[in-house]
This record gives structure tokens, C-alpha cells and sequence, in this order.
């Protein structure tokens, strides 16, 4: 009942905050709640998945890169642990210091990930 209950809201809350054009064509709010759920997954896929979530470590503005130690990112089977990264905008760098929580998204770009947005998180 819970989860029914929960998946709903969420399905709410994100069909308000994605744009039109990002939700699957057979999107439905009369759906069953399990059906909700699945579409809604895909339009996060589609949006490069939910953010990711860590604590700043270390600032190189001059290089372009945040080292994050971040809570494990299933999309990229990454673990928990502490990494550098390249930062695709340095100006996301600008407002953050070492010690502020964020969430954040990544890309892969060939090897690596770049960093490609950066929000404060409580």
C-alpha cells in the first residue's frame, strides 16, 4: 500500500518537473501503479538518471576538476569511494567548496566521466 501510495507521488512529482517531450509517448497517470513506475524509470534513463550523491573533497579550478567522495553510482557500477573528475562547465566549479554535500551527473566520456551538473544538497 505504501509503495502504491509512494510510486504515485512520484509519478506526479516527475511528470510536473520533466518536460513533455521527455515522457514516454504511452505515459498514463489512469495506469496501474507498477505501470507508472516503469514509465517513469524510462523517463529518468532518458534524462541521464537521478543524481548522484557526495561530499567535495578537493577543488582544481584551473584544471577543470572536482574530486567528490561519492555514495555508489549503480548507473556506471561505480562503489562507494573517493575520485577525480573532470568538470564539463568550469563554471559549476564556482559557489562549492571542499566539504559541501552535492548531487551531481555524470557522463562517461570514453574512459573517464566528466561531470556535467552540480547542485547543493542538504
Amino acid at each position: 500500500m505504501a509503495r502504491s501510495v509512494f510510486l504515485r507521488s512520484l509519478a506526479v512529482v516527475l511528470t510536473l518537473a520533466l518536460p513533455a517531450s521527455a515522457l514516454p509517448a504511452s505515459s498514463s497517470l489512469a495506469a496501474g501503479p507498477d505501470d507508472e513506475a516503469d514509465d517513469m524509470l524510462a523517463a529518468l534513463a532518458s534524462q541521464g538518471g537521478p543524481l548522484a550523491a557526495g561530499k567535495i573533497v578537493a577543488i582544481n579550478r584551473d584544471a577543470r576538476q572536482i574530486e567528490i567522495e561519492h555514495a555508489p553510482i549503480a548507473e556506471f557500477y561505480l562503489q562507494r569511494m573517493t575520485m577525480i573528475f573532470k568538470v564539463a562547465d568550469p563554471g559549476l566549479l564556482y559557489g562549492l567548496a571542499p566539504g559541501d554535500k552535492i548531487r551531481f551527473r555524470l557522463e562517461r566520456d570514453g574512459k573517464s566521466y566528466v561531470v556535467t551538473r552540480i547542485e547543493h544538497s542538504n
